[in-house]
C-alpha cells in the first residue's frame, strides 16, 4: 500500500484528534444486533461481527481523514450493491493493482474525511454485517453458517421460540433466535457433538464459550417458513471444523454419520 504524505502511522489512541473521531464514528454504526467487535493492530483498527473469522474492515488513520478497507476477497463481485448505499460525497473504490494477498483479500476502500461521512455508513455497515459472496463457492443452503456471537452466557431458560422467517438479502438469511442457541449450549454445553473438541481446554480463556450451533434439521429445509425450534431436540453445539463437514452434502450428514466418517478416516491412517 502507498504511503500517504500525511499518513501518521499510528496507532488509534495516538492517531489525530480527527482520525479517532472518524474511527469511533464509524464503529458506531455498526449494528448491535450483529455485536460488533473492535480491535486495534499494529497502526489500524479492524471492526468484526461476533462468530466470524473474518473482519468487516481494516481502518487506517490519516492526520485529516480515516482510509478503510472492506476485507473480502469477493467484495467486487458486490461492489455495485455497495456503491447504491454509500453516501453521495463518499466514493467506493478499487486498489489500482490486485497481486499480493492483501491486495486480494481487501480489494476496495473508501476515505471519510467529516463526521458527517463517518456517521452516514450505517447502511453499507449493515449491508457488509449480513454480507454472504455471491461467489463464494458455498451454496445458499449453507447459510446455517451464519452463526450468533459464541461469548453468550449458557444461563438462559430452556424455551422453545420460532425461528427462520425468511429475508431476501444475497442469499436467503434465517432469522434465529439467540435464546434457543443459549439453552442448546446451556445442556450440551460448549463441546463439540461430533468430535468433542473443547475450546476453552485447547486455548485456555479466550476459548471459553465458543461455539457453533447446529440444526439437526437445516432452517433453509422449511424454506423461509417460521418454525419452531427446541433447542435440546433439535440443536446441538458443534466446532467449526465439524459444522463445515457436517455441511458437505444437502442434505447434512447426520452426527452419527460424520463420526462414522471420522473414525474410517482415523483408521486408515493408523
Amino acid at each position: 500500500m502507498a504511503k500517504e504524505s500525511n499518513y501518521s502511522g499510528h496507532d488509534h489512541e495516538s492517531a489525530s484528534e480527527l482520525a479517532r473521531c472518524l474511527c469511533d464514528h464509524l464503529y458506531e454504526c455498526l449494528p448491535a444486533e450483529f455485536s460488533p467487535r473492535k480491535h486495534s493492530v499494529k497502526n489500524t483498527c479492524a471492526a468484526y461481527v461476533a462468530g466470524r473469522n473474518a473482519s468487516l474492515y481494516w481502518l487506517y488513520h490519516y492526520k485529516y481523514h480515516v482510509k478503510v478497507y472492506l476485507y473480502g476477497k469477493y467484495i467486487l463481485d458486490d461492489s455495485r450493491e455497495i456503491k447504491k448505499l454509500m453516501p453521495p460525497d463518499v466514493l467506493l473504490e478499487t486498489r489500482p493493482q490486485l497481486r499480493t494477498n492483501a491486495e486480494i483479500s481487501m480489494p476496495c476502500f473508501f476515505v471519510l474525511r467529516t463526521d458527517e461521512q463517518s456517521r452516514s455508513m450505517g447502511p453499507v455497515l449493515r449491508y457488509l454485517s449480513e454480507y454472504r459472496p455471491k461467489s463464494s463457492a458455498r451454496s445458499a443452503t449453507a447459510a446455517d453458517t451464519y452463526w450468533h456471537s459464541p461469548s453468550e452466557s449458557a444461563d438462559a431458560e430452556v424455551d422453545a421460540a420460532e425461528e427462520g422467517t425468511g429475508t431476501p438479502v444475497l442469499v436467503n438469511k434465517y432469522e434465529r433466535n439467540v435464546k434457543n442457541r443459549k439453552s442448546c449450549i446451556k445442556r450440551y454445553k460448549a463441546i463439540c457433538s461430533v468430535c468433542g473438541f473443547d475450546f476453552s481446554v485447547a486455548y485456555g480463556e479466550i476459548g471459553e464459550g465458543y461455539i457453533h450451533v447446529h440444526h439437526l434439521t437445516p432452517l433453509s429445509a422449511s424454506k423461509g417458513k417460521s418454525r419452531k425450534v427446541d433447542p435440546i431436540r433439535d440443536l446441538r453445539p458443534v466446532c467449526p471444523n465439524c459444522h463445515e463437514m457436517l455441511h458437505r452434502t444437502v442434505p447434512p450428514y447426520t452426527i452419527e454419520k460424520l463420526q462414522e466418517i471420522m473414525a474410517a478416516a482415523k483408521a486408515r491412517t493408523d
